[in-house]
C-alpha cells in the first residue's frame, strides 16, 4: 500500500490558519478520531466528520481536498467498517471489539496510489519542536 502520511508543522510566527491543531507551550496534545464515522470533512464538521481546516486528503479519484471546504460523499465519505473493504476511499475503521475508530484509507488502482493525509499543526510553544510521536 503506497500511502504517505504528512504532518505539516507551521513554525511559530507563521500566519495562523483557522481550526488547525495548536500546540500550546507546556502542553501535550493528543489527536484521536473519537466520534469520527467516515462521513467526510467540513470546516464546521457535523457528527462523524473530520475538520477540513485541520485535515487535507489527496490522491483520491474524486480529487484532492482544499482547506476549509466540505467533502461529504464519494471517496471522502465511505463510512465506518470493520475492514475487508475493496472500494477505494476514506473510512473510519474499527478493530474487533474496539469502540475507537481509526482514520483508514483503502487504496485501489485509482485511489490513493499514491495518496496522502495531512494534519495541519501550529507550533505555539515558542521553541523548535524536537519530536512528534505517534
Amino acid at each position: 500500500m503506497r500511502f504517505l502520511a504528512h504532518l505539516l508543522i507551521a513554525l511559530a510566527g507563521a500566519a495562523p490558519a483557522s481550526a488547525q491543531v495548536a500546540l500550546p507551550a507546556g502542553s501535550t496534545v493528543t489527536v484521536d478520531f473519537a466520534g469520527y464515522a467516515g462521513l467526510g470533512l467540513a470546516s464546521v464538521p457535523a457528527s462523524g466528520q473530520l475538520d477540513s481546516d485541520t485535515w487535507s486528503l489527496s490522491g483520491l479519484s474524486d480529487g484532492d481536498t482544499s482547506w476549509g471546504l466540505t467533502y461529504a460523499s464519494g471517496d471522502f465519505a465511505r463510512g465506518a467498517s470493520a475492514g475487508g473493504v475493496s472500494t477505494g476511499g476514506v473510512y473510519a475503521f474499527y478493530a474487533a471489539g474496539s469502540a475507537d475508530p481509526a482514520l483508514g484509507m483503502q487504496p485501489t488502482e485509482s485511489d490513493l496510489t499514491p495518496g496522502s493525509a495531512t494534519l495541519r499543526v501550529r507550533n505555539d510553544t515558542g521553541a523548535t519542536l524536537a519530536r512528534v510521536s505517534r
